[in-house]
């Protein structure tokens, strides 16, 4: 619309202004929003006449802490990049200058996250629906188990190709690339804790859900006022871990109660430990071979392979339990 308004085509003022600017991107969620209830508007066909007051209660009680969770979720993923704005010491312009590069960085841990989102979609419904079976903990277990190391996998593949992948940032963005390892676990942690949480949800515990997650928002928020002004964005960073190694014990913890998962803690931690160990030998690799040489490039493939052969070693049974049910 802009384009043509500009080459003269004067119709589009008939559905476009350049008043509404940013406006247009509510407008668009809005029609989304209408297009999808039109769309699903055969099912209200088995709307039954009436009001249910007690399953309509029940409903807010169970469901109402989890939009707590959820706004508590926004302000932990969202809140460092308003906060560095007026937390790091430069100009105005500087900060958002450190505000875009940390920002371009935090895109290479979101691959982790929209790997996260897809799995929550499959995972929560299979989870209920094996509620009900005696051995529904262990498969809890397994399927984390399972998570975190496809996780760790790709955060692996991320870290060893950063030398390459950095190149879709730009080199304006180069600086940030130190943020990167530690936003990439942050992210690993926070799909852990999406797998620890479904207990609150399977048990309506949902408000003691509610105040983990105020609990981590407040995290955030003070880990952010101290250390930003003092490290920068890397501080942001490092809030991002704090936080959700700190709702993922708190899950946990608080589950051992009502829902005890035996989970696989220890090898979940050697494989996030392993990642980290072939990432450092990358590293140190990247520092005697130069960086563009294809001995360089075969040694990190070499060591993505060994991480496989790690993993296949240790999950040899339960990878062969799992072609065989197939």
């Amino acid at each position: 619309m802009p384009w043509a308004a500009q080459n003269g085509h004067e119709l589009v003022h008939f559905v476009w202004s350049p008043d509404i600017r940013t406006g247009y991107v509510f407008l668009a969620n809005l029609t989304a929003s209408i297009a999808t209830m039109v769309y699903l508007a055969p099912q209200f066909r088995g709307f039954h006449k009436g009001f249910d007051r007690a399953l309509w209660r029940n409903m807010i009680f169970y469901a109402a802490p989890l939009i707590i969770v959820q706004f508590a979720g926004i302000v932990n993923q969202m809140l460092d990049r308003t906060l560095l704005k007026w937390l790091l010491p430069g100009t105005p312009e500087q900060n958002l200058a450190q505000v875009g590069i940390y920002g371009n960085n935090y895109k290479l841990a979101m691959l982790i996250t929209i790997f996260t989102q897809a799995y929550r979609y499959a995972a929560e419904p299979f989870f209920f629906r094996h509620a009900g079976n005696e051995n529904a903990p262990e498969i809890q277990a397994r399927a984390t188990k399972w998570f975190t190391i496809v996780a760790v996998t790709g955060m692996l593949a991320v870290l060893l190709g950063l030398d390459l992948v950095k190149y879709f940032l730009g080199e304006n963005y180069f600086s940030g690339l130190k943020v990167v390892p530690i936003l990439l676990m942050a992210n690993v942690l926070l799909g852990i804790y999406y797998n620890l949480s479904v207990w609150y949800r399977l048990k309506d515990k949902t408000l003691l859900g509610a105040w983990i997650s105020i609990g981590g928002a407040l995290l955030t928020l003070g880990l952010n006022l101290l250390l930003v002004p003092r490290i920068g964005f890397v501080g942001a960073a490092w809030a991002a871990l704090a936080t959700y190694g700190f709702m993922c014990f708190a899950t946990w913890y608080t589950g051992l109660k009502y829902y005890p998962v035996p989970y696989q803690f220890g090898r979940m931690g050697l494989y996030i430990l392993l990642v980290f160990g072939l990432f450092g030998v990358s590293r140190w690799l990247g520092t005697t071979l130069p960086g563009t040489s294809v001995l360089l490039w075969t040694a990190r493939a070499a060591l993505f392979f060994v991480y496989l052969g790690v993993v296949y070693g240790l999950e040899k049974s339960s990878l062969n339990s799992m072609f065989r049910r197939s």
